[in-house]
């Protein structure tokens, strides 16, 4: 960001984390616990708040409604508060304590997954300009976006980029 802005912008921790883990959607419809979610029901986004902890829960299909990402917001414990890496491995159990005194459905769903990593969250000030010279800064560098939101370089992002392509001045 600096390199565009010309401004030091530091990242800076929030206190939040997120759990990430991906479960198989077939196992969460062989549990009597978490099928009553699923069965019947469109593809789409289920989630759940905390307002006690501000705990968050969000998860969608992916990967041809085959696999349930999950995310799980959460204040960054102690333990945690270096995990920087998409990729640092976290316990189940630690998922299992920040969801407690929530509907059983949601611990049954972290229950079928494989694996649990966590991620400390990072935020910054919004950025003085977004260009210098020729140079524009775009996506997630761009803007503060939650990790249960980015869409990347997707084919959806790509698209809805092109109607705006005729703002940028090409040489």
């Amino acid at each position: 960001m600096q390199l565009v802005t010309g401004d030091s912008n530091p990242i800076w921790k929030p206190g939040k984390s997120v759990y990430r883990c991906l479960v198989p959607i077939e196992e969460l419809m062989t549990d009597p616990i978490t099928r009553p979610l699923f069965d019947g029901e469109p593809s789409g986004f289920a989630s759940t708040v905390n307002q006690k902890t501000q705990m968050f829960f969000v998860s969608y299909p992916c990967r041809a409604d085959k696999v349930l990402n999950v995310a799980v917001f959460h204040d960054t414990k102690p333990h945690q508060a270096d995990a920087e890496d998409w990729n640092s491995p976290a316990r189940i159990e630690d998922v299992l304590e920040v969801l407690e005194g929530c509907h059983p459905v949601w611990a049954g769903i972290i229950r079928h997954a494989e694996r649990v990593n966590c991620f400390t969250l990072g935020a910054r000030d919004a950025a003085s300009r977004m260009n210098s010279g020729n140079v524009v800064m775009v996506g997630d560098a761009a803007h503060h976006m939650q990790p249960t939101h980015a869409g990347g370089m997707s084919p959806p992002s790509l698209s809805s980029a092109r109607p705006h392509s005729h703002t940028l001045e090409w040489n």
